[in-house]
């Protein structure tokens, strides 16, 4: 079975308006990008793997600086360009077809971060297209590589469906809800401590690394009734370091 989990971090909230090539301004851009995979082979074979990127930004709104603690500092010295992240994503998640669960917390809310993205990347290509000055065979050819990958991007995150830890907490029966949510919706500390009854470092969250983990942690537990950190040695010590 394969898990994958991924999460974001970005310059701020999304607008209540439809993603489109005309909306897509409005919408905040993508600061980190994380996923875990986890594959159980055979019953005593499990591995994990991790992707973590930061992009290069110009501009962070100090709001959303005050949530997550990245910089416009900490972006340039280690971002990199957005095009670089979304490639190294896709490759690392794979076939969507593999892949048994894709899961995320407040899944809407990271699925459209990463497609608003795609839409920005697809008008650069056209942009560069219509404006360059020399379209040589390379160019060309560069050009419709990108294009093919955005639209493989596209459907790959428009093919499979996403479980979203949030709304597994939400479904559950009032007799099995152990915690409150922290508003309408569970954070996600909560669902740990719903989980596992701890509660994980609110000072070591909003990482979206950290938060991936956290969260397929707990997508196992709702989903299998197993706690991941008791059949993998080094989930267990990620886990360890953010309580």
């Amino acid at each position: 079975m394969l898990v994958v989990a991924f999460d974001t971090e970005t310059t701020g909230l999304i607008p209540k308006c439809s993603l489109t090539s005309e909306t897509v301004d409005m919408f905040p851009h993508l600061l980190q990008l994380s996923a875990v995979k986890y594959l159980e082979e055979e019953e005593d074979k499990h591995t994990i793997s991790c992707f973590n990127e930061m992009v290069c930004l110009e501009e962070i709104p100090q709001e959303s600086i005050n949530i997550h603690g990245i910089t416009v500092e900490m972006s340039q010295a280690k971002g990199k360009h957005i095009d670089y992240v979304l490639d190294a994503f896709f490759e690392f998640i794979g076939d969507p077809s593999e892949i048994d669960y894709l899961v995320a917390h407040n899944s809407e809310f990271d699925k459209k971060v990463v497609m608003c993205e795609i839409l920005r990347q697809r008008n650069r290509c056209f942009e560069e297209k219509d404006n360059a000055r020399y379209k040589t065979r390379f160019f060309e050819k560069n050009i419709n590589r990108k294009l093919a990958n955005n639209v493989s991007y596209s459907t790959a995150l428009s093919s499979v469906h996403i479980r979203c830890t949030m709304m597994m907490y939400q479904y559950l029966p009032p007799s099995e809800k152990s915690v409150g949510g922290g508003g309408r919706w569970i954070k996600l500390v909560n669902l740990h401590k719903h989980c596992f009854g701890t509660v994980p470092n609110p000072e070591k969250m909003h990482d979206a690394l950290n938060d991936t983990l956290v969260c397929i942690r707990c997508f196992y537990y709702m989903q299998k009734g197993v706690d991941l950190c008791d059949i993998n040695a080094e989930l267990r010590n990620y886990i360890d370091a953010l309580l």
